[in-house]
């Protein structure tokens, strides 16, 4: 209960809704984190208090680097410390740890928290291959572990928590659909930007937004120029498959891009050829505050005059420009 209820209120900060505070663990639901400000969310986990004193060992966050994204160390790390410290945890309770894009690391950093006296370890895995060996390290020691954000393919976790990541990649597609249409795209020539291939989250939302876009491509009313996936969600490695892409096809007019981190390597790209803004859209997630901004300058679509916000209850994630909805999935 304890680690489950952390993991559900970092997932479900932001939701939008009025629900009353529980008065007892068994009362805490999906609803019970959709308060509007950070402080009423995090408030809700008052009532984990008595729990929190009767569990044992140290909890371990295991997250996976800072170039992917910032969200790991700007809005993960201090959303957990402050979600154990409204449940009474101290810092002797947690260790929380980035493993800066390295396997190695972060196995090290695995190892090292269950000698301190970790029991539980939550991962965000940077491969499966890697991911798997650490859990099964841990199982073996006897500790707890939960898969987060990232599903580690053959891993012996016990619990997944994560988005409806097929789901983000569907309203990734609806939000570009609409954005083609608002900014008047002609005969759209698609270009697909997605994640890293070991991470099986990109797998997922790639089949969210190849199933909505394939229709258009089917009937003839789009064409896919091409498709890559970022090895790592290298933003910088994004940037120069996008520049090479885009040489060798000068027709494409609208991208699908699977993070903001890559959306920012695209507008890059268009910025640096002089492409005036609402004149190629592309797509984003995580809500990064320059994705924002992005769309604010009309580069990235957005909401207000472009109509192009999307939100999806299933991701807690930008889709063209547009935060979301959280969501458990264990």
């Amino acid at each position: 209960m304890k680690k489950l209820s952390v993991m559900t209120a970092m997932l479900l900060v932001g939701i939008v809704a009025h629900p009353a505070a529980a008065q007892s663990p068994q009362d805490l639901t999906v609803a019970s984190f959709a308060v509007g400000g950070p402080d009423e969310v995090f408030a809700q986990l008052d009532v984990l208090r008595p729990l929190v004193t009767k569990g044992a060992g140290k909890i371990a966050v295991l997250l996976p680097d800072t170039r992917s994204s910032t969200r790991w160390m700007g809005a993960d790390a201090p959303g957990f410390e402050r979600a154990f410290q409204q449940m009474g945890l101290t810092p002797d309770d947690y260790i929380i740890s980035n493993a800066q894009g390295s396997p190695q690391t972060q196995r090290t950093q695995a190892e090292q928290a269950i000698t301190a006296g970790a029991s539980i370890l939550l991962i965000t895995n940077l491969d499966s291959g890697s991911g798997a060996a650490i859990q099964a390290d841990a199982v073996a020691r006897g500790v707890t572990v939960i898969d987060y954000d990232r599903l580690t393919l053959n891993g012996s976790a016990q619990f997944y928590v994560s988005f409806d990541n097929k789901n983000v990649g569907e309203r990734m597609a609806q939000g570009l659909e609409q954005c083609i249409a608002d900014w008047k795209v002609d005969k759209p020539q698609i270009f697909h930007l997605g994640g890293s291939p070991t991470d099986n989250n990109a797998t997922l939302v790639e089949q969210g937004y190849d199933e909505v876009l394939g229709r258009h491509y089917d009937a003839g009313k789009a064409t896919r120029v091409g498709a890559v996936r970022v090895p790592n969600w290298d933003n910088q490695v994004g940037l120069t498959m996008f520049e090479q892409a885009w040489q060798a096809n000068p027709q494409i007019n609208a991208v699908l891009s699977g993070s903001d981190g890559l959306a920012q390597s695209v507008i890059s790209v268009m910025k640096n050829r002089g492409i005036a803004p609402r004149t190629i859209p592309t797509t984003g997630q995580d809500a990064i505050l320059y994705a924002l901004h992005d769309g604010l300058q009309a580069h990235l679509p957005t909401g207000g005059r472009s109509g192009c916000r999307r939100r999806h209850a299933a991701g807690g994630r930008a889709t063209a420009g547009g935060p979301g909805e959280r969501q458990l999935r264990c």
